[in-house]
């Protein structure tokens, strides 16, 4: 099959080619002596978190504020907000579950 290489060093692969890559946006491309290969690269998945925040709207800085937020911390004891039903560990519950040590 025969491509070609535009001004602007494009090349358009043939329709039988690239229906055999449907799902592939990008190609590792490389030179193996006289010839080009390209390889499909699958999206990773740090590539699909990414792509989900930037839907959602979140940029850097929204993950540089939300890490943080949930590092402060006020008198050793982090601020993050407890799950309803959740258990607080707290000095006293620790020192009640020793003493119920054997």
């Amino acid at each position: 099959m025969l491509a070609k290489k535009t001004v602007k060093n494009q090349i358009t692969l043939p329709e039988a080619i690239a229906a055999r890559f449907s799902g592939v946006e990008y190609f590792d491309a490389s030179t193996d002596g006289a010839c080009i290969v390209l390889r499909p690269l699958q999206p990773s998945r740090a590539d699909q978190a990414r792509d989900r925040l930037a839907q959602l709207g979140i940029d850097k800085q929204d993950v540089t504020d939300a890490i943080s937020w949930a590092r402060e911390t006020r008198n050793g004891v982090p601020l993050l907000p407890v799950r309803p039903g959740t258990r607080r560990i707290t000095t006293k519950s620790v020192r009640k579950l020793r003493e119920e040590l054997p």
